[in-house]
This record gives C-alpha cells, structure tokens and sequence, in this order.
C-alpha cells in the first residue's frame, strides 16, 4: 500500500469547486450541515467502501470512500501516528471495533504505510486476556485503543513504550494511571470521528490538537449563532478532500475553542455518557428512546459505571402507568443504536433495567450518572 498513498494536493481553488455547483460566490453563503445529511445516505457511483456509524444520534450514517477518498484518510491517520512517535519497526496492537466504525481499518492501513507490524486485534471482550499475552510475546511496542479498553487491557500487565488513545476524552487520573500500569509508556491522543480526522494531540497539553489548514476548514458556531474562524463554540468542519461524501460546514457536535492551526477539545454538545467501546451517547438520542416507547416516562436514570469486567449500565424508569417492561426497554436501546448493540455484544457494556410506577409530571427528568470518571 506505502506506493499508492501519496500526499492529498489542495489549493486556493477549493472553496470555488465547492461553491460552483451550488451557483453560490461567497463562503457564508453556504448552509451548516449535520448528521442528518449523512442518514440514509446513498453513495456516489464511485464509492468502493461503505461504513455506518450510529454514533450519538442511533440513526445509522452512511460513511462512503472512493479509492481516494480512503487514501486521503489513511495518510493523514499516518501523519498523526506519526506525530505521536510511530515509526517503522515498531509492533502495534490496535485493539478498537473492526465493524461499524472503520478507524480499526482504517488505522491498521496506516499502520502498514508507516512500516510498522500490525496486530489488529479488535474489541471483542472475552479474547482481550489472550491478545494482552500474545502483544507481550510479539514484543508490541504500541496499543492503538480508547481509554476505556487500555484500562481494561491494563489489568494484564503488558509494558508499551506508546499509547495511542481514540475515541473518548482520558482525564488527567486515568492518563497517569495508564502511563504507570504500562510501565512508564507515553500516553498520547488523536482527535477524529467518525466523519473528519482532526489531529494529534501536543505532547505537553492533552486536550490541545493540531489540525492540518491543507486538509481541513474548521470554524466555529458561537452562542449568538454567528460563525467564526476562531474562538469558542460548536466546531464545524469542512474537509478539503471528499468524492464520495463531501463534508461541508459540518456540526461535528463538540464544544472547541478554535485557533489558527490548535483546537483545544472542551465537551460534547448534548453528551449524556460514553461507554467502553467509545460509543457516545446522547441526551437527544436518550429522549427520542423514551419518546418511542409504547407508555409514557415520567423519569429515567442511566448510571454508567466503569469497571474493569466492563461498564456497567444500569437504566431505571419511572412510569405514570402499567406495562413499561425491562426486556422491551433493552430491545429499544439496542436497536436504536447499531454502536451500543456492538459494543453489548463484545462484552463491554452489561445492561440492568428495571420499571416501576411513578407520579406524571409536566415534565420528563432525565438523569445521568457516571462513574468513577467521565469521559
């Protein structure tokens, strides 16, 4: 693959090849763009890969790639992995979802573009002890993995020189608990999605990444409702290279403040909890769950608790009436969210729920907790 990935060419002409065919000639012109344009997506004609995402919303997205498109996003992958201290020779175990998401793909392609060896290993629960004693016995020098799951992975006792985080927030606790339970390993980050690939972090301040302005036009929808070049608020991103699906104006849905070549990562707009797997759960998703239920919901709890055997999710609801039953809320949970199902079946996530009766009231409470840290 290292021969057929060459660096993405850009220029000044990009903003007219994306403001001609919408017959528009200024920037501000163009409308913001969200999830739901990537919801029952169809792909272009020239589209080879196609990856669906439900991410926060439950509502699968349809992420399509053109041979270009995928070799865009795997050098730029490389470039980041590069930036946080990959090079070749090094063996790396990427212990992240190979199915919904395409990062495990797309990480391991690049991964190999960098000379490294790969052990792709996957997410799923029950095969981690035996993957944590076969990286020790390959002499792995680098995990690829969310927060969630090195803490899991940490248990077993494999020494890294790199850790390479995705996916989630890692709190200033958990990094230095995982930078000594790996004997002493760099703990690094990239900040992507499912739809752009950001940046790496800078070393000396986690929550600060670079972006690449070649590559990305990232600006930002302030509080007034006003956008932005810089500053604090929703980030939107547009990036500059995108056959099979274009992503203009895009509310990525995080809270940044947003400066010329940095972006300093403050929150989830919306964020109700994230699991193990790095799924990311919404309020908004949450209540459109509730409000698709056959009985009405006067108050629902979701507590997350991160353990080692997996997060626990214990989900209680309160109803005015008779028939709210457990078994019907997991199933809606389940298939309300394709990312949530993967990660119950792979073993990081165990579902409790129970329904009692509750008074009605003007308003639905919803409550979460999140423990022992929140990411």
């Amino acid at each position: 693959m290292r021969s057929e990935i060459s660096a993405v060419s850009t220029g000044p002409e990009w903003r007219d090849e994306i403001l001609a065919p919408r017959g528009l000639n200024r920037w501000d012109q163009l409308s913001l763009a969200g999830p739901e344009s990537l919801h029952h997506r169809r792909p272009s004609s020239g589209a080879t890969l196609v990856y669906l995402s439900s991410g926060s919303t439950g509502q699968p997205k349809a992420m399509a790639y053109t041979e270009s498109d995928w070799r865009a996003g795997v050098t730029h992958r490389a470039e980041c992995l590069a930036a946080v201290g990959v090079g070749a020779g090094d063996t790396a175990a990427v212990v992240l979802p190979f199915g919904p998401w395409f990062s495990g793909d797309q990480i391991c392609d690049a991964l190999v573009f960098l000379g490294a060896r790969v052990l792709p290993v996957g997410h799923y629960g029950p095969h981690l002890p035996a993957a944590a004693r076969l990286m020790a016995a390959l002499d792995t020098s680098v995990l690829v993995t969310t927060p969630s799951l090195a803490h899991l992975i940490s248990r077993e006792g494999p020494r890294m020189r790199l850790v390479i985080l995705l996916g989630e927030r890692c709190p200033p606790p958990l990094r230095r608990s995982l930078q000594t339970r790996f004997g002493g390993a760099r703990i690094r980050s990239i900040y992507a999605a499912s739809e752009a690939i950001i940046g790496p972090d800078f070393a000396e301040d986690h929550d600060v990444y670079s972006w690449d302005q070649d590559r990305l036009h990232l600006e930002v929808l302030d509080a007034t409702g006003r956008v932005n070049d810089r500053g604090e608020g929703e980030l939107l991103v547009t990036r500059r290279h995108g056959e099979a699906t274009p992503l203009v104006r895009y509310r990525l849905g995080d809270r940044v403040d947003l400066s010329p070549g940095s972006v300093r990562f403050l929150g989830r707009i919306g964020h109700a909890f994230t699991l193990a797997s790095g799924v990311k759960v919404g309020r908004r998703h949450l209540e459109e769950i509730l409000d698709g239920l056959d009985h009405p919901v006067s108050e629902a709890r979701f507590r997350v608790e991160h353990r080692l055997a997996g997060d626990l999710l214990q989900v209680h609801l309160r109803s005015p009436v008779h028939g709210l039953r457990p078994e019907t809320i997991e199933t809606a949970l389940l298939s309300g969210n394709l990312d949530l199902a993967d990660a119950v079946a792979s073993g990081h996530v165990h579902l409790q729920v129970w329904c009692d009766r509750g008074p009605a009231g003007a308003k639905r409470r919803l409550l979460v907790e999140e423990h022992p840290w929140s990411l």
